[in-house]
């Protein structure tokens, strides 16, 4: 008979499990062990998984391994197909629920609207398609991650740092008391109980939101108040006016949302971030 593995839960590590499958001789699909999934410590007080496909491989690698070398039975380790490999990476992946944050991998003018209604709902659709080209090894459905833009139907805070707490929010992206991850698994920010990271308080982001870019589009003010240059609700990419508010690279303060002059045209491109919801 096969035994239970190892309650694998030492030294600051935690363990998860996932289903795995194999095919029996009738070729019928049976449910015979449950993985466990080692996450490990990456900074006092807070775990990650590796979250690129070549890490996830790694992974997947080190469970079956774990699997073998911690349970005894009295058949074979349950032989598995590349299928089955694939579905063990992806249950993986997918069971992951931390929220995500990435920077598009291309940039755009400031018309995100396209063939939609609104210029927010164009960016939520170009988060989905970037998120399924770009970022297909981060966990949940492309349609779980909205662009972080503000617009007249998408408000973080309608008084600096939301002082009236997260009922100020109208469409906005960020859950209240929320840890969020770059798309390298770092910790980027902890949202506070109004849902946004209090820079008017001493809060700063654990991680700049990119290094990658000096400036993305945000229509944001440096206090998570709507900008009120925002191409128009992204809807405008001509050249002169209308602007919109830019976020900087490469800090973690306040202007990584936006500053006064931190502005730039519609005809333009730039990046912008897509959040996990």
């Amino acid at each position: 008979s096969m035994e239970d593995p190892v309650s694998m839960v030492s030294n600051g590590l935690k363990s998860v499990s996932y289903p795995v499958w194999k095919r029996s001789r009738s070729s019928e699909d049976l449910p015979v062990r449950s993985v466990p999934a080692i996450a490990s410590r990456t900074a006092p007080g807070t775990f990650s998984r590796a979250t690129a496909y070549s890490k996830a491989l790694l992974r997947a690698g080190a469970l079956l391994a774990t699997v073998f070398l911690s349970v005894q039975c009295s058949e074979p380790f349950p032989e598995l197909e590349g299928s089955d490999y694939l579905l063990l990476i992806r249950s993986a992946i997918d069971s992951d629920t931390r929220k995500f944050v990435f920077l598009t991998n291309n940039g755009y003018t400031g018309n995100l609207k396209g063939s939609y209604t609104t210029g927010i709902e164009g960016a939520d659709a170009i988060c989905a398609q970037e998120k399924s080209a770009n970022f297909f090894s981060l966990p949940g459905a492309g349609s779980e991650y909205k662009a972080m833009l503000s617009s007249s139907t998408r408000v973080a805070c309608t008084t600096a740092y939301c002082t009236g707490g997260s009922s100020e929010h109208s469409g906005w992206v960020l859950s209240s008391n929320t840890e969020y991850y770059n798309s390298s698994g770092q910790l980027l920010m902890t949202t506070n109980g109004s849902g946004i990271v209090d820079f008017g308080s001493g809060a700063s982001l654990n991680q700049p939101f990119t290094t990658a870019v000096s400036f993305y589009w945000t229509g944001l003010q440096e206090d998570w108040r709507l900008n009120a240059d925002t191409c128009t609700d992204w809807t405008v990419e001509i050249a002169g006016l209308p602007v919109a508010g830019l976020g900087a690279g490469s800090v973690t303060n306040n202007t990584s949302l936006g500053f006064f002059g931190q502005n730039d045209q519609c005809s333009k491109s730039f990046r912008f971030l897509c959040v996990r919801q």
